[in-house]
């Protein structure tokens, strides 16, 4: 998920989309370790919010 997202927003569309969500039924720190630095890189031109839904719950992630 995190490495289509970062496709995304840093390379077909940079300064195109403008905000972005993220929803995930679990989330794998070390995974996210590793993309973080992209991230961090779209969140300074784009709008993002995280979220985990689990047993009908909504939880916002701290990206």
């Amino acid at each position: 998920m995190l490495e289509r997202f970062v496709q995304h927003m840093q390379g077909r569309c940079p300064d195109v989309t403008r905000a972005a969500v993220l929803v995930s039924d679990s989330w794998d720190s070390a995974v996210f370790d590793e993309w973080r630095a992209n991230v961090e890189q779209v969140k300074r031109r784009a709008h993002v919010r995280g979220y985990i839904v689990s047993a009908g719950k909504s939880t916002r992630m701290n990206l």
